[in-house]
């Protein structure tokens, strides 16, 4: 039954955070001003619309931002905490039962890391490009490129290449750990949310 539970828990974590990065994609790629057309884009455009579509509906773009994907976003990442929480009390009868408030600090957090996890594939994806194809302009090649050049940008003003070799991405995506153990560690504190909690919902 454990097994069978863990197995369970693995692919809706797993469906979900796919789906959950689809809808953090779309509100980068707008970000950055990627192009609409490329059939990347277009296929996370039409996948995400359905849900955001009704949302949009309620939640005003702040400026030029999306914010009812960001909205979208934490909306299933919290979901996804509750169903998970519930399988384990239902089906391994664990006491999951905790405050909202831990749950939506639980779900916060992981949405954060989930963030930076997106970035740490595309900042691998952009080391990859940089090395083996620096002027591909196939379509995964270009998102990845307008995906990333807000962050490696400025890097590339003080850090040269070394001969044919670009490390900024490298470098951010060390920064990125960095960061990310600060943040992570410093919302874990203050909230006082246990580690416990984080790992039995998937985290």
């Amino acid at each position: 039954m454990v097994i069978f539970i863990n197995t369970l828990l693995f692919f809706i974590e797993f469906a979900g955070n796919i789906y959950i990065s689809l809808v953090l994609l779309r509100f980068l790629l707008q970000v950055v001003r990627a192009d609409f057309y490329n059939p990347i884009s277009q296929f996370i455009v039409k996948v995400t619309h359905p849900l955001l579509k009704p949302l949009r509906k309620v939640i005003p773009c702040i400026g030029r931002q999306d914010t009812s994907s960001l909205v979208l976003a934490y909306l299933l990442e919290f979901l996804l905490v509750i169903i998970n929480l519930a399988i384990i009390y239902l089906f391994l009868k664990l006491n999951t039962i905790t405050s909202l408030l831990t749950l939506f600090l639980i779900a916060l957090i992981k949405l954060i890391e989930l963030v930076f996890y997106l970035f740490y594939l595309l900042l691998i994806g952009a080391a990859i490009l940089s090395w083996l194809a620096p002027d591909s302009n196939f379509a995964p090649a270009r998102l990845i490129k307008h995906s990333t050049s807000s962050l490696l940008s400025p890097l590339r003003r003080f850090i040269p290449p070394i001969g044919i070799i670009d490390i900024t991405p490298v470098i951010a995506l060390i920064l990125l750990l960095l960061i990310k153990s600060v943040v992570i560690g410093t919302i874990s504190y203050f909230s006082g949310v246990e580690a416990g909690l984080l790992f039995i919902s998937g985290g």
